[in-house]
Order: structure tokens, then sequence, then C-alpha cells
């Protein structure tokens, strides 16, 4: 603790042109502290990604499901429908609607 304390009182981020008077020996425990910290969090977004990537693919496989759920029973309905229905072709269409004449 008491090095993080005095590692964090000095100013080691400075810009290149800036001549520093802290030796590089005495910030070095600080910056391994530094480094094992962000390894830690590298390790812990990784597997947040790996989490959030699985969630991802589950997302579009349910959809997928719900889609291909949806088309099935439009098909279903189409097809009461038409086993309701005498079938008419299409010429049978077009003479109920009196655009192509009937038979004379």
């Amino acid at each position: 603790m008491e090095k993080q304390q005095r590692c964090a009182s000095r100013r080691v981020a400075l810009p290149a042109p800036v001549v520093s008077p802290v030796s590089v020996g005495g910030c070095a425990p600080c910056l391994c502290i530094y480094l094992q910290n962000a390894e830690v969090n590298l390790a812990s977004l990784e597997g947040d990604l790996a989490f959030l990537k699985d969630q991802i693919t589950i997302s579009e496989v349910n959809i997928a499901r719900v889609h291909n759920f949806n088309v099935q029973v439009k098909k279903e309905a189409k097809e009461r429908e038409v086993g309701s229905q005498p079938q008419i072709s299409k010429m049978g269409k077009m003479q109920a609607a009196g655009t192509i004449p009937g038979p004379l």
C-alpha cells in the first residue's frame, strides 16, 4: 500500500519533451501493479465478451425459430383456407372478374 501511495503522488504521465524528476526505477513497482491490474481486467473482459457472444448466438437461434414457427403457422392457415374453398384457375378468376370473355 505504501508503494502505491508513494507512486500515486508522483506525476509520471508527462508529454515526451518534458523532463521528469522521477527516476524510472522508483516507479517500476507502480508500473508492475498497473500491469497486473490491466491483466486482471483483460481476463474479466474476455470472459464478458465470450458470454455476450454466446447470448448473441442464442438470440439469433431463437429469432430463427420464431420466424420458422410463424412461416409454418401461415402455411397451415393457407392450406386450411385453400382446402375449404373450391380451386379456381387463373383463367377462371379472370373470367369471374369479367376481364376475358367466357366460352361462347
